[in-house]
């Protein structure tokens, strides 16, 4: 609506009797917004700002989009007004016969500065422009708006166009992800989608979240983090992670996974799970995602405890596709989306919990809007299938 207050209000203006003052607005509203399409591709961390003081949701995309048809419509009445311009200028000009004593009263009066001094001055005035029309020594005011409109109108187009089609290869980052293994296996799957339409690389390392703390701690640079919330929060109490980037990604519940093939055992009641895991040969759980405590709270830790294999890195589910452990207790995604493991199924309701996966902008990175566009396509369309087949829910 702005725009279309200021594009009226110049193009009146020029209606009004001041074409120069008319064009040279709309010339410069096509200016103001290429400049600022330049700085959402160079610094969208300050576009994030201006939406959160303004309570705005955030869609740097289509704000680009807007500013391009803003600049574009612009670009086009000016080249419109100044088109115009000229035309009124090249009409009040009479169209007079050059002769030779007029080319040499011409070339007198413009090296002497003589434009209306005397008596007959539209005359002379007329006799001069035909003349410099006819010899091109002459410099009227017109034919210097003439040439800074050209000028003007021209560097905005190249500016417009190198803005275009430079910007994302010149804007281009690489964003390193820690995650926790739910959510890097669905960029396995949607991470070339996002780097083919953003332009942008993804460097992501799957780990436990205890692992992530100490290295980022430890001051090692990153993006984004993916890890359960309690994580997320005190990353973010400590000034590691922006606070408004905090964004609930997935959730999956526990379960039980055997290799393929085996037969499934019976986990259908609280009790008919804790006769599984007293039966079993061998098991696995990782050390975080709450399964220690579930086990302590179900009184078998300590009769199972012999046959427990709890791993330091996010492979419980590989032992059990290897045949080194008969069965695994985890979250579901990971049975899911292990090569040769099977999904039993999931914990009776009744002792059921789901673990959630957040995600979070670090304070550091140097690509901030890159990392907001990533935790934003992990949210969108795109995402939420893959999600949904790999045995886990939206946010």
């Amino acid at each position: 609506m702005v725009f279309l207050f200021w594009l009226g209000a110049f193009v009146g203006i020029f209606y009004l009797g001041f074409p120069i003052v008319g064009t040279a607005g709309v010339f410069l509203l096509a200016l103001h917004s290429i400049a600022v399409i330049f700085r959402l591709k160079s610094n969208p961390q300050w576009y994030y700002l201006q939406c959160a003081a303004h309570s705005i949701e955030p869609n740097i995309n289509a704000a680009i989009v807007t500013k391009a048809i803003v600049a574009i419509v612009s670009l086009a009445v000016g080249v419109w007004a100044s088109n115009r311009s000229r035309d009124k200028g090249a009409s009040l000009t009479p169209n007079r016969p050059v002769n030779a004593d007029a080319v040499q009263a011409a070339r007198r009066l413009h090296s002497a500065g003589y434009w209306e001094r005397s008596a007959g001055i539209y005359e002379e005035k007329v006799m001069l422009r035909n003349s410099c029309a006819g010899i091109g020594v002459c410099t009227t005011p017109g034919q210097l708006f003439a040439k800074a409109v050209s000028v003007v109108r021209g560097a905005a187009i190249l500016f417009f166009v190198i803005v275009l089609t430079h910007g994302n290869a010149a804007n281009a980052a690489e964003l390193k992800v820690f995650t926790s293994r739910a959510i890097a296996t669905v960029l396995d799957k949607i991470g070339p989608e996002f780097e083919r339409t953003t332009g942008h690389k993804l460097n992501v390392i799957s780990g436990f979240s205890p692992n992530f703390v100490k290295q980022i701690n430890a001051g090692e640079p990153f993006d984004v983090v993916v890890s359960p919330p309690p994580t997320i929060d005190g990353l973010i109490k400590t000034g590691k992670v922006i606070a408004d980037t905090r964004t609930n990604l997935v959730r999956s519940g526990i379960g039980v996974g055997v290799r393929a093939g085996a037969p499934k055992p019976d986990i259908s009641s609280v009790e008919a799970f804790k006769r599984t895991l007293l039966n079993a040969k061998s098991i696995g759980y990782l050390p975080t995602g709450g399964v220690p405590q579930l086990v302590d709270r179900l009184g078998i830790a300590e009769a199972i405890k012999s046959k427990v294999t709890i791993p330091t890195s996010d492979i419980a589910s590989e032992l059990v596709a290897k045949g080194e452990l008969e069965l695994v207790v985890v979250v579901i995604t990971q049975i899911m989306t292990t090569p040769g493991v099977e999904l039993v199924g999931p914990l009776p309701p009744e002792i059921q919990y789901y673990t959630v996966f957040t995600a979070g902008v670090s304070a550091n990175s140097k690509a901030p809007g890159a990392a907001r566009d990533l935790i934003k396509f992990l949210t969108g369309p795109t995402a939420v299938p893959v999600i949904k087949s790999q045995g886990m829910e939206p946010g």
